[in-house]
This record gives structure tokens, C-alpha cells and sequence, in this order.
């Protein structure tokens, strides 16, 4: 009968093997980890870019519709990172509803200006756009009438007084909206900043003229 004699692993075989065991495992999670960060930060940028994008195209489709003089400013800046950021508030005419005959003058088919929207920024970092829906009897073009920060501009647009009948929130990742306006061409200069979560900031600039406004030139 021959006999065949089995060697076991040693102590220091066994110590090496979950050693490398364990340095494997530690790759194969930070390769997961890695992913995992990449992905929400590609995440984040898509959607602070898809907000941005949003945010200018009901800026630029709003502006364009309204009036210049019925559009009216609120200058306001906020403390980021010791650097001072504008949050200004920009409140602009326009229809409550544009499909319908009656939202025109029978005569000469301009807007009957019955309701404001507002753009503003808080210092928390959020944008909003709120409806303004006024119940004065005169449609024609002129700015929102008493547009006072602490009624229309609060922290909280649900505690908001006066005429605000809705709002949006746009993005909650505001670092500046700033608005400019240029009575010498009848123009509007928005400038918005958003910041994702990885730090860096996304930005838009547009020019716009309101095509509503008549007689040309009559801010001159």
C-alpha cells in the first residue's frame, strides 16, 4: 500500500493570499467608487445645464413678448465666498393668456398688458419666477406699480403678499442673475450663474429686445 502524504497551506501562504485578496477587492471598489463620482458629477453638470438652458429659454421668450417700458428692476447683491453677487429682481409685462382676441386691442391689435411676471433671486441661492396678476383698469404699457422688495421678493415665494397669484422655482443653484436695462436701444442685458455641486459654474449672457414695444424709440 503506498502512501501519499497531502501538504497543507501554510501560515504565511494563507496571510499572502488574503493579503493580495484584499488588495484586489480594495481596486475593484474604488474603480467602482471612481465611477460612481464620475458619473454624478457628469450628473450634476447636465443638470445645472439643462436648468440654464431653461431658465434662458423663458427668459429670452418672455423679454421678447413684453414691453420696455413696462419692465422694471430691483438692484440686490448677496455675499458668496466673501465675493459680492448680484440677485437682482426683473418684473416685465405680459398677457395671462396670449391665444385669446380679447387679450388685444380691437384697434390697433397691441397687448392689453394684464399681468406681470417677476425674475428674482434670494440669497439662499434660488431662482423664481412669479405671476403678478394686477387689477388696474388702464392696459397700457408701464412698470409694475409699487413693486416693493418685502411683498414680492421674499425668501419664500409662499409668503409673498399682494398680487402674486403662482411661481416657479427655476434652479436652486443660483450664483448671480443680474439684469440691466438700456433705454438708449430699448434693450435688456440678463446675465445668470449657476453653480453645480462640483463647484463649477455655468453661465448665460443675452441681449434682448422687447418686439412689443411701440412706438419705436419712445424711451429716447
Amino acid at each position: 500500500m503506498v502512501r501519499t502524504s497531502v501538504r497543507g497551506f501554510t501560515l504565511l501562504e494563507i496571510i499572502l493570499a488574503c493579503a493580495m485578496l484584499g488588495l484586489l477587492t480594495l481596486a475593484i471598489f474604488r474603480s467602482f467608487d471612481y465611477g460612481a463620482r464620475a458619473f454624478k458629477k457628469a450628473t450634476s453638470r447636465q443638470d445645472s445645464q439643462a436648468a440654464l438652458r431653461s431658465v434662458y429659454g423663458l427668459l429670452r421668450d418672455d423679454l421678447r413678448k413684453s414691453h420696455f417700458r413696462t419692465i422694471s428692476t430691483i438692484e440686490r447683491s448677496t455675499l458668496v465666498e466673501g465675493r459680492a453677487y448680484r440677485r437682482d429682481g426683473l418684473c416685465l409685462a405680459s398677457l395671462r393668456d396670449w391665444n385669446a382676441e380679447e387679450s388685444f386691442d380691437d384697434i390697433n391689435g397691441l397687448p392689453k398688458w394684464d399681468r406681470y411676471l417677476l425674475y428674482y433671486g434670494t440669497f439662499e441661492g434660488l431662482l423664481i419666477r412669479t405671476t403678478l396678476d394686477h387689477d388696474r383698469p388702464d392696459y397700457s404699457p408701464a412698470p409694475f406699480p409699487d413693486l416693493d422688495e418685502g411683498r414680492y421678493l421674499k425668501e419664500d415665494p409662499e409668503s409673498n403678499t399682494g398680487y402674486q397669484t403662482g411661481y416657479r422655482i427655476l434652479s436652486r443653484d443660483l450664483l448671480e442673475f443680474q439684469g440691466e436695462l438700456h433705454p438708449s436701444r430699448d434693450t435688456v442685458d440678463i446675465r445668470c450663474m449657476l453653480r453645480h455641486r462640483s463647484g463649477k459654474q455655468n453661465e448665460i449672457s443675452l441681449t434682448v429686445y422687447p418686439q412689443n414695444t411701440w412706438p419705436k424709440g419712445e424711451n429716447r
